[in-house]
């Protein structure tokens, strides 16, 4: 089953992965993300088990 977890901010994406709540689920980002903030945090998203990295708002710069 695909489970799916929404975040609605920097530190909550950064407080469920540090708790390790991402593992084998997707995420969605529902806040502004530059593009080189998008990179790390798909890379540490990865690092914790994550599956599928997604946003609504991508920015190239902010």
């Amino acid at each position: 089953m695909n489970i799916t977890i929404i975040s609605r901010s920097p530190q909550s994406f950064i407080d469920l992965c540090d708790n390790e709540l991402v593992n084998e689920k997707n995420i969605h980002c529902t806040f502004n993300i530059s593009n080189s903030d998008r990179d790390w945090m798909i890379e540490y998203f990865k690092s914790k088990g994550g599956e599928t990295f997604s946003s609504t708002i991508n920015h190239p710069t902010l």
